[in-house]
């Protein structure tokens, strides 16, 4: 999150004459601080020890709050080593592996876009569960699985959760208010028909696959142009 901020204020400033002083003081930071903290060789050296700590996803909107500024990062990061780290040590060898049978449409655009050669089925797999959202209102209706032919084998000490070698199709999943910061093994929520959520967990996926080539648009010209 560190490196991605400082790279974000690295975008920002660039070319313009008025912040020329103010962005080769980050830069310098960013590059060389030797001082508590640290700089980006330090900050990537603890990337590089990512690992799921969670038993049956209690946190795993961390990994939300982690994938979200790697996006920028793994873009935005010139230096070509340390692009290298980035998309290779970090978000393909720690990161990745924690989500690719996770069905996190979101997550896997990330890594499929930051990468030189992503692997096979990513982006395809991405796009089927993105198309299973429901069409809007998105209420938060009851959901239980628990005796679905469709999700058979449960996790052991995980209340109401499928084995968490698989995940739990995006179409049959509870409503959340994101749904890819919540783990993708529920089975079973009573549901609120109270509630109802914007829908912006579809909208960001879907617009970073359309940038980036993952998706076409399918109705060209009726509403939104991408631009």
């Amino acid at each position: 999150m560190l490196a991605s901020f400082f790279r974000v204020a690295l975008r920002a400033t660039d070319g313009i004459a008025a912040y020329a002083t103010r962005r080769a003081a980050i830069l310098d930071y960013y590059l060389h601080h030797s001082g508590e903290g640290g700089n980006i060789t330090n900050w990537l050296d603890v990337a590089k020890t990512y690992s799921d700590l969670n038993q049956c996803g209690e946190s795993y909107f961390t990994h939300n709050i982690s994938m979200g500024p790697m996006y920028n990062l793994a873009r935005l990061e010139d230096d070509a080593t340390l692009n290298g780290i980035v998309a290779n040590d970090v978000l393909t060898a720690k990161m990745w592996p924690l989500f690719r049978v996770a069905k996190n449409s979101f997550f896997s655009y990330i890594y499929a876009a930051n990468v030189s050669s992503p692997e096979a089925g990513a982006v395809a797999t991405a796009n089927a569960q993105l198309a299973q959202f429901p069409v809007p209102p998105r209420v938060n209706v009851p959901v239980d699985l628990r005796a679905s032919a469709e999700y058979p084998d449960h996790q052991s000490g995980c209340i109401d959760q499928v084995v968490h070698s698989t995940a739990v199709d995006v179409g049959d999943r509870p409503v959340g208010n994101f749904l890819w910061q919540h783990h993708p093994w529920g089975l079973y929520d009573p549901g609120d028909p109270y509630q109802t959520q914007p829908g912006v967990d579809y909208l960001v996926a879907y617009w970073m696959a359309r940038h980036h080539g993952f998706l076409t648009d399918d109705t060209a010209g009726r509403c939104l142009r991408w631009r």
